[in-house]
């Protein structure tokens, strides 16, 4: 009978903040029991315990996914996929396939398009498209269709119709798209809640849906390597669900979760803070500044350049914010901001260190959500109050094709993505995908950080504010643990702390930039056990 205990074998470990020479890892009841070489370990274990000979490859703290979205990393593969679509037409074709085939009256999803990254362009208005073809080839089904950055949509005629929306609607922080005084389809930030709403209340009627969605998620995590998940938009009713019997079954990674609820319902909540049971936590209040850059919609100083007139939108009443934030002060919550543009950033900063003055916050670790595009002057401020940096190094990658002519190149040497610069100031920089905008995968990611490219024959993107590899780890790793308050635990590999170990092909640390993309997860390890193994 074989021991519950694994001696894993390697030639090097990087524990979380450099090289070690010991090369062998002992695990045990869910934790790391000890670090050391393997003939002196091996001598202390019983026989038939399980070895794991990874001497030729990379051992690693298991990927700490810093920002993302896990049922709808779940529900996305349920969904049409439009990332790789050349264009409009791919698109609308994709969605013709699926109309043939679905029953009239259900509603039918997808996102991933970018027309920015199309290659010959579509019918724009005021940048989007319009759902005139979609109309024709949709005119029984309600049907919407998401950008890539999950900020705007376009939607058909029925759509529109079912959420009730005509040329006379406004809605604050938001915008719906009109031309010649008819409506295009495209609806932008706040426009798109009460398309959200209904979806919602669609998919409400298929329970098992959400259970689904967190085991394909979970089975992508493991599959990636991450054992740990930073939900970066939580709802009570998902949080309930999560907590069932249900919902510990289908979940196979930990979650931390932002919660976004209203004001009136986190008061009613405050008896009941912290939230945690089993394998998910809820421990800091979600809010969005602003929107994206795609878009056009985060919150600058200056205009865009190439949109004169349009600063961007500010999508949360300032008042209420500040209530939210001291709420999360009175009740030991982190809080955690969506800020893109420079204006959002600065606005986030400024109310922030007012509140963790006057409530005198020591070990607080709120945190700027993107932190994208800062004014020069609001780089420092990030370590002068201890407010972390979450950044998505593929956010620049994959910006990087039109960014410049949204800022242009003056705003962007001065503001844009400046990884380094923060981390050199003291900061605390920690990373994640923001999956499923982006792919979950972690190696994409790490190659974003250290390059700057999205692909290896691409020019590097004002490459000074490269993270070094160490850096890079560290931000996916242990500093992802430090921004959910969670390193005593994990995030590095320590004696006493959860054995959630990645094992890789390559070492992320010294292969030349080329090879870095072709890195694969072997073996995914949670809590001392083999979650996943692809080669080992």
């Amino acid at each position: 009978m074989q021991s519950d205990a694994f001696l894993i074998r390697c030639n090097s470990i990087f524990n979380g903040f450099g090289v070690i020479n010991d090369n062998a890892l002992w695990l045990e009841d869910e934790i790391i029991k000890a670090i050391g070489m393997f003939d002196e370990l091996s001598k202390q274990l019983p026989n038939n315990v399980n070895i794991i000979d990874a001497q030729n490859q990379f051992v690693m703290p298991a990927f700490i996914e810093g920002h993302g979205h896990f049922t709808n990393l779940g529900y996305s593969k349920m969904k049409l996929d439009f990332s790789t679509c050349s264009n409009w037409n791919e698109v609308l074709k994709l969605v013709k396939n699926k109309v043939e085939n679905t029953p009239s009256n259900n509603w039918l999803e997808g996102e991933g398009w970018h027309q920015e990254k199309w290659d010959k362009a579509a019918e724009l208005i005021e940048g989007f498209p319009t759902n005139t073809v979609l109309n024709k080839i949709a005119p029984n089904h309600p049907v919407v269709l998401w950008h890539a950055a999950m900020h705007s949509c376009v939607v058909n005629k029925k759509a529109l119709q079912l959420a009730q929306l005509s040329i006379s609607s406004k809605i604050e922080g938001g915008k719906i798209i009109q031309h010649n005084n008819k409506l295009t389809g495209a609806l932008d930030e706040n426009a798109t809640n009460p398309i959200r709403k209904l979806l919602q209340q669609y998919y409400e009627q298929n329970e098992n849906r959400f259970y689904k969605a967190i085991n394909l998620a979970s089975t992508q995590c493991l599959k990636n390597g991450i054992t740990f998940f930073q939900d970066a938009d939580i709802r009570l009713p998902d949080y309930e669900k999560y907590s069932s019997k249900k919902g510990t079954e289908a979940l196979s990674v930990d979650v931390w979760m932002m919660l976004h609820e209203s004001a009136e319902n986190l008061l009613k909540l405050s008896k009941t803070f912290p939230y945690k049971k089993n394998k998910i936590t809820i421990g800091a209040i979600k809010r969005y500044m602003d929107g994206a850059i795609g878009n056009r919609g985060a919150w600058l100083l200056n205009a865009y350049e190439d949109a004169p007139n349009n600063y961007g939108h500010c999508t949360l009443a300032i008042n209420e914010y500040e209530q939210i934030c001291n709420f999360a002060a009175q009740h030991n919550l982190q809080m955690a901001t969506h800020a893109i543009g420079d204006k959002a950033n600065n606005t986030v900063l400024n109310i922030y260190e007012k509140i963790i003055r006057q409530h005198q916050l020591k070990d607080h670790r709120w945190r700027v959500e993107h932190a994208q595009h800062l004014h020069p002057n609001d780089i420092n401020r990030f370590a002068e109050n201890n407010i972390l940096a979450s950044i998505q190094t593929n956010h620049c990658t994959s910006d990087a094709s039109y960014v410049l002519n949204r800022f242009g190149k003056k705003r962007i040497k001065e503001g844009g993505y400046k990884w380094q610069s923060l981390w050199q100031s003291g900061a605390k920089v920690n990373n994640g995908t923001d999956c499923p905008i982006e792919s979950i995968d972690p190696i994409k990611n790490f190659y974003a950080a250290v390059t700057r490219k999205y692909k290896s024959e691409e020019p590097s993107f004002y490459p000074n504010e490269c993270l070094n590899r160490q850096q890079a780890l560290q931000a996916y790793t242990i500093n992802n643990a430090y921004a959910a308050k969670q390193e005593k635990i994990r995030g590095s590999l320590e004696v006493g702390k959860l054995a959630d170990i990645t094992i890789l092909n390559k070492n992320l640390l010294t292969i030349p930039n080329e090879e870095i993309l072709t890195t694969k997860v072997l073996t995914t390890i949670k809590a001392g056990k083999l979650a996943y193994q692809n080669g080992l």
